[in-house]
């Protein structure tokens, strides 16, 4: 049959519900095949024993067909043996694809094989799955129809049964091959045995990320991926918010992923304790990447990503402990920084920044034992300062920063044993400087122009802390008649010196006793007597009076109706009438 035939070009063209057996045809003289079965969609016939010896041009003759798997194989494997191979040969089925190596195993050499393109990958994902025990019931990751065929281990064989989007997998490692004739679209499984069985995804060119509407991420609590696709993927969302949160395993390349229309990248690889790749991303349009890298320890990559649209970047490096990159970050439209590169350890990059619009760095450098860079931020805005270099022990750099604003300064140099350099601090605003320079065992300045009129607690505020006889005397003198005024009933408050030693210690430490206020330094402790009332509420009070003072009517009538409010012992009451009547 078709002996003298010479030109079966387009013989087929646009016949898409053909799907007759004509794998007998002697093609023996046939010279031309150019488009012979283009877009016959229902054509899936075994023609690998055909004899292409004298066929010249093949090109586009499979284009918009759909062979099985099997069907595919017997061909490539049966045109191979038709030697000389001719170039333009172009087998478009659109499910799966071999690699040049695999074509030329085939019988084609290296140049015949780069002309060959058998590319049916786009309509397909490989999920690779490491199952535990037999008869384990596996959800499927993806939106399953009656137009998907499901395979194990290869494209040949009988697909799969799926029932209710799950399959069963005896124990072992299982390539589950989907194949579509349109995009697949992920669907998280929401059970436990389904997530971490899956341990890779090695194509993801037919796969489709769909709109995510939820608070969990694509892939999140896949704690066994680790994803050897190289591929891009189809992008339907705006949203990478926790795509591998928790993938601990994860360490896939997906740089060349398009991600131009994401606005959210929002926890996108927290907890990927493994993930060390490069990003090549166009983030023209992120506005949210806060924790982004959240502990991300081994991630140490260069970052060239436009941030111009950036507003909340807190803690997207937190405890990455290995990251040590410069970051040329457009940072105009942020507002918070807070724990943006607590723990990291390593890092030590200077920081050119525009900061005039954030109001939080709270714990920004937290834990950054190697920084020590100068860091020239405008912090106008700034409220809020806790923690900001705590634990920074190498940290000793200038800082001239406008803190007209912030409130809060507790703990802002803890623990940084190296820092020692002058603080022009604009503190009007602030109310608490609890454990400020705790253990800053440097520090010796003199800050004694400080507005702490505001300030409510100053709990070991230079706990450890040893200030020159100088400086310490010059704060003292200064201070003590700017801290806050309190009544002599409330709770004394206690401003803690460390170990410096003033030149006036009884003098300094009696004035500030006489303001309801306690001096713990390196000095001995004022022994004198003062008019304050130290009251342990519900518990005791205690009365010590001044001898130089008298308690005049009016101060017993106060302290008669406070005693009166409180749950104190009979003791304790008798002895304060006692003291009043006397």
């Amino acid at each position: 049959m078709l002996k003298n035939v010479t030109n079966l070009d387009a013989c087929f063209d646009g016949c898409t519900n053909f799907n007759g057996d004509i794998s007998k045809w002697d093609t023996t003289n046939v010279i031309s095949m150019a488009f012979m079965f283009n877009n016959c969609t229902s054509f899936n016939q075994n023609i690998g024993s055909w004899n292409l010896t004298n066929v010249t041009d093949i090109s586009n003759m499979l284009d918009g067909t759909f062979f099985s798997i099997s069907n595919m194989n017997a061909i490539v494997l049966g045109w191979s043996n038709s030697q000389p191979l001719n170039t333009n040969i172009n087998f478009s089925n659109n499910r799966t694809s071999y690699s040049n190596q695999e074509v030329i195993n085939f019988g084609y050499s290296e140049n015949e094989a780069n002309t060959l393109t058998y590319d049916v990958s786009d309509k397909s994902t490989i999920l690779l799955y490491n199952i535990k025990n037999d008869n384990t019931e596996i959800t499927l990751p993806i939106n399953y129809n009656n137009n998907m065929e499901v395979y194990d281990n290869s494209y040949d064989g009988t697909p799969l049964v799926v029932a209710d989007n799950k399959i069963t997998l005896n124990a072992g490692i299982h390539n589950i091959y989907v194949l579509n004739t349109t995009n697949i679209e992920w669907q998280r499984p929401t059970n436990t045995i389904s997530l971490e069985s899956l341990i890779d995804i090695k194509d993801t060119r037919a796969l489709t990320l769909p709109q995510n509407n939820t608070t969990i991420g694509y892939f999140q609590n896949c704690t066994n991926l680790i994803w050897t696709a190289t591929d891009g993927i189809n992008l339907n969302t705006t949203s990478l918010s926790r795509c591998f949160y928790n993938c601990t395993s994860f360490n896939g390349n997906i740089s060349n992923w398009n991600v131009l229309n994401v606005t959210n990248m929002i926890s996108m690889f927290y907890n990927c304790t493994s993930f060390n790749q490069p990003l090549d991303f166009d983030t023209t349009n992120v506005i949210y990447m806060n924790s982004m890298f959240y502990n991300c320890t081994s991630f140490n990559q260069s970052l060239d990503l436009d941030t111009t649209n950036v507003t909340i970047i807190n803690g997207m490096f937190y405890n990455c402990t290995s990251f040590n990159q410069p970051l040329d970050f457009n940072t105009s439209n942020v507002t918070n920084m807070n724990y943006m590169f607590s723990y990291c350890t390593s890092f030590n990059q200077p920081l050119d920044w525009d900061t005039f619009n954030v109001t939080n760095m709270n714990y920004m450098f937290s834990n950054c034992t190697s920084f020590n860079q100068p860091l020239d931020f405008d912090t106008s805005n700034v409220t809020n300062m806790d923690d900001m270099f705590s634990y920074c022990t190498s940290f000793n750099q200038p800082l001239d920063f406008d803190t007209s604003n912030v409130t809060s300064m507790s703990f802002m140099f803890y623990n940084c044993t190296s820092f020692n350099q002058p603080l022009d601090f604009n503190t009007s605003k602030v109310t608490d400087m609890r454990y400020m320079f705790y253990n800053c065992t440097s520090f010796d300045q003199n800050i004694s122009e400080w507005d702490i009129f505001n300030v409510d607690n100053f709990n070991n505020f230079c706990f450890g802390v040893t200030i020159s006889e100088e400086n310490y005397d010059n704060i003292l003198i200064s201070w003590v008649t700017k801290v806050k005024q309190i009544n002599e009933l409330e709770d004394q408050r206690t401003l803690h010196f460390g170990n410096s030693v003033s030149s006036i210690n009884d003098t300094i430490k009696r004035a500030y006793s006489d303001i309801n206020y306690k001096i713990i330094d390196g000095g001995p402790d004022f022994e004198g007597i003062s008019p304050q009332i130290l009251l342990e509420k519900n518990k005791f009070i205690f009365i010590i009076v001044d001898s130089i003072m008298d308690f005049n009517g009016q101060q017993s009538k106060l302290l008669t109706d406070y005693i009166a409010t409180k749950n104190t012992s009979a003791e304790i009451n008798k002895v304060i009438c006692t003291f009043i009547n006397n």
